[in-house]
C-alpha cells in the first residue's frame, strides 16, 4: 500500500511504503500530515449513486421497468405499454408504501 503526506505550509507532497511521517524541512514552518484524499481513501467513486440505490427512487429504477423497456415502433415512448403493465401488476395487499414506475399520468377526457 503507499501512503500519501503533505507539508500544510509549503505543500510539499510525498509517497511511502510506510506509514511513518517522513521527515521534513519546511521554510514556511508547517508540518507534514496525512494526504487522505490523495490515498482515495473512503467510500470510494460513485459514492452518490451508492446511496442513492438505497432510497426508494433506487429500488423503483433497479426493480421496476421503466418506458424505455416498453418502446416499440407502435409505442414510440413506451407509454401505453408501461400503462399496460401497471394495471395488470399491482403490490401485495400488506404493502402499505407501493411503488410505481415513473409513467405518464392517466388524463380522462371531460365532455
Amino acid at each position: 500500500m503507499t501512503y500519501c503526506f503533505k507539508c500544510t505550509g509549503c505543500g510539499a507532497r510525498v509517497e511511502r511504503t510506510s506509514r511513518d511521517i517522513p521527515l521534513h524541512d519546511c521554510p514556511s514552518e508547517g508540518h507534514v500530515i496525512r494526504d487522505y484524499l490523495a490515498e482515495n481513501v473512503g467510500i470510494g467513486e460513485g459514492v452518490r449513486e451508492s446511496r442513492r440505490e438505497h432510497t426508494n427512487s433506487g429500488y423503483r429504477d433497479l426493480f421496476l421497468p421503466t418506458a424505455d423497456d416498453y418502446k416499440s415502433p407502435d409505442d414510440p415512448d413506451g407509454q401505453k405499454g408501461l400503462r399496460e403493465w401497471a394495471d395488470t401488476h399491482g403490490p401485495r395487499e400488506d404493502n402499505k408504501r407501493p411503488m410505481w414506475p415513473e409513467m405518464d399520468r392517466k388524463v380522462f377526457p371531460t365532455s
